[in-house]
């Protein structure tokens, strides 16, 4: 895990292998964009953003390349510590951005010790971030200079989605989605191909 590979002349990161497919996110930051116009509510099922990534940005790999990526279910929970703010529903992807959970699951972080499997949650106290021993690992680059970028989980309120740093500290409370951040973009793909 962790390892750097190429794949449609661009270097991903492997963040996870299981039944002949690869978890790849891009190593460096795509570019810089809004999650959505204005301040929308939208979240994940129904962002530009990830209409973006899964049209235009899945177009520029060649039809070989598109037919190694898997289309996935993801899971959009609520945020972890502002519960009440909705993740929406499940969404079939093929490209994606990371949620708080996935970050934590595939970078590792103090937060392991915190998870209750009881209510499906991790305990956490007033912190807004998360900030440890993990965050260069966390930390992407953008033109050269370390660069923030988008999660697809939701922040504190309903115009703000979760972010990590250009330290690599994640930012549950989240920024306002029509501000331009780093998209880091995430696939599974088929290594059979």
């Amino acid at each position: 895990m962790g390892d750097a590979m190429q794949f449609g002349q661009q270097e991903w990161r492997v963040l996870a292998e299981e039944d002949g497919k690869a978890l790849l996110i891009r190593k460096d930051i795509l570019e810089e964009r809004r999650y959505c116009k204005g301040h929308d509510y939208a979240n994940w099922e129904n962002c530009e953003l990830r209409q973006y990534l899964n049209s235009t940005y899945y177009n520029t790999f060649s039809e070989a390349e598109r037919s190694r990526i898997t289309q996935v279910t993801l899971a959009n929970p609520h945020n972890l510590k502002y519960r009440t703010i909705d993740g929406g529903s499940s969404t079939a992807d093929r490209v994606f951005l990371l949620s708080i959970e996935e970050v934590v699951k595939y970078f590792g972080s103090n937060w392991e010790l915190l998870y209750n499997p009881a209510n499906h949650h991790f305990d956490i106290d007033e912190s807004y971030w998360l900030k440890d021993r993990n965050n260069d690992e966390r930390a992407a680059l953008f033109n050269r200079k370390s660069e923030a970028w988008w999660l697809r989980s939701p922040g504190e309120e309903p115009a703000a989605a979760a972010f990590v740093d250009r330290s690599g500290v994640v930012h549950i409370n989240g920024r306002d989605k029509a501000s331009p951040l780093g998209v880091r973009p995430a696939l599974w793909l088929n290594l059979d191909g």
